[in-house]
């Protein structure tokens, strides 16, 4: 039987080359049986540690009365890395550029339920959580001194033990990540070539081929990345091209489908592990005070990036200078979809 070669594709997005595997192997001869997956016993704060924070922002519970009647909340970071209060003080040393650690870090408590993931909580509860995000990010963006918003949530697993909260960060900070820098150059230098949006295009022809086309609903497209870095790499977009996460008017729909590709994942792999973005355009005030991204608003698309922490049963890795992926984004949208 004649095997396909493999492939090395472009992330045509940030530019990154990934080698994908296009062997044969059957999903279950990859993964590590999850009873055999190792926890990391800091994967998650407490509650205690939490609360510590000062709180921003909270959902009460229905017909809560007690502290700790609340559906989420949101709190500063007890030891932030980045301080909020203070100038940039942006200066050089010699050929080198140096500004002070300012920014915020805020953590978002998901739900007062220990042992309950992300995946678990009821659509109505997620889209008040992707609606508290939101709300933050359109706060924290009246800060000039704040170049970028992030929203990431890490999950290694863990679940039904008594120690663990359901939590994500939201980081400000007063430079643009590389990441985020390479993703706004490539969707800008495809816009000056061809005047439209790269993910616009992309979704065009993910939804006129399927073959990486995980699931759909009115509003949103979820499908697996062409050159996908990790195993079970996806992508949510809004079919409506729009630059900022922040002002999306179908939060119940993203968090529909953000729950529905979550799900699928779990049954697929057996495991839970998987790292959020949120990844929408930088604050566009800030931006204007330095003469950054003038078409911005044409040629940035936001989405919502879900990489799978998967364990394997071989973690080896080649030192080749790229991603190499042991499962095609085609074979991982079968999966996913049946």
């Amino acid at each position: 039987m004649q095997r396909d070669k493999n492939e090395l594709r472009r992330d045509p997005i940030n530019g990154s080359w990934t080698v994908i595997i296009k062997n044969n192997s059957r999903l279950d001869e990859l993964l590590l049986p999850v009873e055999n997956i190792p926890v990391p016993a800091d994967e998650s704060a407490t509650l205690s540690l939490i609360e510590s924070g000062e709180e921003i922002l909270r959902e009460p519970a229905l017909n809560g009365n007690e502290p700790n009647d609340w559906i989420y909340k949101v709190v500063a970071g007890k030891q932030p890395v980045l301080q909020i209060h203070g100038p940039l003080n942006n200066r050089g040393k010699g050929l080198y550029d140096v500004c002070d650690g300012i920014g915020a870090h805020e953590i978002v408590l998901e739900t007062n339920e220990p042992g309950v993931p992300f995946e678990d909580l009821e659509v109505g509860h997620l889209t008040k959580i992707l609606s508290a995000y939101a709300a933050r990010i359109r706060d924290l963006k009246k800060d000039n001194r704040f170049r970028y918003i992030m929203v990431h949530k890490m999950q290694q697993g863990a679940a039904n033990r008594e120690d663990f909260y359901s939590l994500s960060h939201i980081v400000a900070t007063p430079i643009t990540p590389i990441k985020i820098r390479l993703k706004l150059e490539n969707c800008l230098r495809h816009y000056r070539y061809k005047e439209r949006c790269l993910f616009c295009d992309i979704i065009y022809q993910e939804k006129d081929n399927e073959e990486r086309l995980v699931a759909e609903t009115e509003h949103f497209i979820a499908i697996s990345p062409f050159a996908s870095s990790v195993p079970m790499h996806l992508q949510i977009l809004p079919k409506k091209h729009e630059p900022f996460f922040e002002m999306n008017q179908n939060m119940s729909q993203l968090a529909e489908i953000l729950k529905d590709v979550l799900t699928r994942l779990k049954r697929v792999t057996g495991q839970n592990a998987y790292e959020i973005y949120f990844n929408s355009a930088p604050n566009i005030q800030s931006a204007k005070r330095r003469g950054y991204w003038k078409t911005l608003h044409n040629d940035y698309h936001w989405h919502v990036e879900i990489l799978p922490l998967l364990k394997f049963r071989n973690n080896a890795k080649e030192d080749v200078g790229f991603s190499i992926n042991p499962i095609s984004p085609e074979k991982a949208t079968y999966h996913l979809k049946h």
